[in-house]
């Protein structure tokens, strides 16, 4: 990802500014919306968002610590920094989904995978634990180790 300099940063901001001004302006009665006022505003808005997209910051997951595997059920079951269980349950072959759980461990609501990491993949052999360790490799889903 190409870097932005300060020119572009500034240029963004400024444009960013802008367009809040003269929506400040139509909102108070001090300036007729017209299409030429509309078009200038998207203009800006859609140059100060292609500067944004170029920013590479850094994606911040949430960590998960590993609790147990059922492998009756098809469940890896981690816990949150948040004091929530968590679960990756099998989907399909080789895709795992996870859940937030329920009190008794049940998986309730789905959640997005790249939203999270890891710190350990279950070391067991059994062949939910296999199946996990090779889908979360796959995945990314282990948080770096420092």
């Amino acid at each position: 990802m190409t870097p932005i300099t300060a020119t572009e940063k500034s240029q963004a901001a400024r444009g960013l500014a802008g367009v809040a001004d003269v929506l400040r302006q139509v909102a108070t009665g001090q300036l007729q919306l017209n299409e030429a006022t509309l078009l200038s505003a998207l203009a800006r808005i859609e140059n100060a968002s292609a500067v944004i997209e170029r920013i590479d910051a850094p994606v911040v997951r949430k960590l998960l610590a590993l609790e147990k595997t059922d492998n009756e059920n098809c469940r890896v079951y981690y816990r949150g920094t948040n004091g929530l269980r968590y679960c990756y349950q099998l989907e399909s072959r080789q895709v795992f989904a996870l859940f937030t759980c329920t009190a008794q461990g049940e998986p309730s609501i789905q959640l997005d995978v790249a939203e999270y990491a890891i710190d350990y993949a279950p070391g067991s052999d059994c062949k939910t634990a296999s199946a996990f360790r090779a889908f979360a490799q796959r995945h990314g889903c282990e948080a770096e180790q420092e």
